[in-house]
């Protein structure tokens, strides 16, 4: 959204001299994405909302085998969340959950990670995705992690800016940092 793009320019570094953000650096090479009334998001399902006022958010990758928090994930996320929920005044809770069986999230996306040649320059974007979770946090309804399978790192960090974590009992459910 052009909010969330502009929230985005506005954190960016503004002198030549400081560091460029790196969340903006080219992603690796991923499949092309051209939004749809089927899918309006890359890194999410169209988000439901129940009768109820119950809005499920699912991470869904396409092109990996696991969702993991990169850079271009997390931008897609506030854009979901300003444009579908936080203005919603229908919507009484937001469960996060996975559309992937092999699980909710696995991390942070090492590649990005990679890319960043001088670490300090993360520093921008660890404060991007902090004011994110304080945004969603500031609408005031029960966020739910509904978890099966690793939520690991970054993962497990989202699950715990909920309210509630609910996870499956399968073997392959794992949390840690």
């Amino acid at each position: 959204s052009t909010a969330a793009a502009a929230a985005a320019s506005e954190a960016a570094p503004k002198a030549t001299h400081q560091p460029k953000d790196p969340s903006k650096a080219p992603a690796s090479p991923e499949t092309p994405f051209a939004p749809t009334p089927d899918r309006k998001y890359k890194y999410f399902q169209n988000v439901e909302i129940t009768p109820g006022g119950v809005a499920i958010v699912r991470f869904d990758n396409p092109d990996k085998k696991v969702n993991t928090l990169s850079f271009a994930l997390m931008h897609e996320a506030q854009s979901l969340w300003n444009d579908d929920i936080h203005s919603d005044h229908s919507i009484k809770s937001v469960v996060f959950t996975s559309a992937k069986e092999s699980g909710f999230i696995a991390g942070a996306d090492i590649f990005d990670i990679q890319r960043v040649q001088d670490k300090s320059q993360l520093v921008p974007v660890i404060e991007q995705a902090l004011n994110f979770f304080l945004r969603m946090k500031s609408k005031g309804v029960p966020l739910v992690a509904a978890i099966h399978g690793p939520a690991l790192g970054g993962g497990l960090e989202w699950a715990m800016w909920c309210d509630y974590r609910i996870c499956t009992d399968s073997p392959s459910t794992k949390m840690g940092l």
